[in-house]
């Protein structure tokens, strides 16, 4: 079961305490000096998920043709290596090199039919198809997108350029 609660300083006790009636009734059920194990999980900042999806959607808006926001989002997460690889389908290519490769071995290097041996075990997984990661709050937390952020900026300078950052900096 998750609660929100918030933290409150007072003098010098510090103590967390209920945000709405679901976080109040789940306290109302212990005890006094009962304890509870915790489980912290900063959300992101709504802040910098606005900032983030902003700028998705201008650079979608400056793109020939243009592009939605979402799909803008999928390509920095790629390209920030925020992804997870998929083979999918047959290859072509290795069942066409598996056909020639008994007879291209016989007059290739040794070290040659090794290295197209395993060009054709790679390619027989299928195509790398690579799915991006979710970002959604309940998927990462705000220490785990501030450790992405650093990736994402580059992805955006790199492939979109500078003024998109700049402009949200500001």
């Amino acid at each position: 079961m998750g609660i929100w609660l918030a933290k409150v300083s007072r003098d010098t006790k510090v103590g967390l305490i209920p945000t709405d009636d679901a976080a109040r009734s789940a306290l109302d059920r212990l005890a006094d000096g009962e304890c509870v194990e915790v489980d912290l999980n900063r959300p992101r900042s709504v802040k910098w998920h606005r900032m983030y999806f902003g700028i998705c959607r201008a650079i979608g808006d400056n793109q020939d043709p243009r592009r939605d926001e979402s799909s803008i989002d999928c390509e920095l997460r790629i390209l920030a290596g925020h992804y997870e690889v998929m083979y999918v389908g047959k290859n072509r290519a290795a069942s066409f090199l598996s056909t020639i490769l008994p007879v291209v071995s016989k007059v290739l290097p040794a070290a040659a039919a090794i290295a197209l041996r395993e060009l054709i075990n790679e390619l027989s997984r299928g195509h790398e198809v690579r799915v991006p990661k979710r970002i959604a709050f309940h998927k990462l937390t705000a220490d785990e997108w501030s450790a992405l952020w650093p990736s994402i900026d580059l992805a955006i300078r790199e492939r979109f350029g500078e003024e998109y950052i700049r402009e949200r900096a500001a």
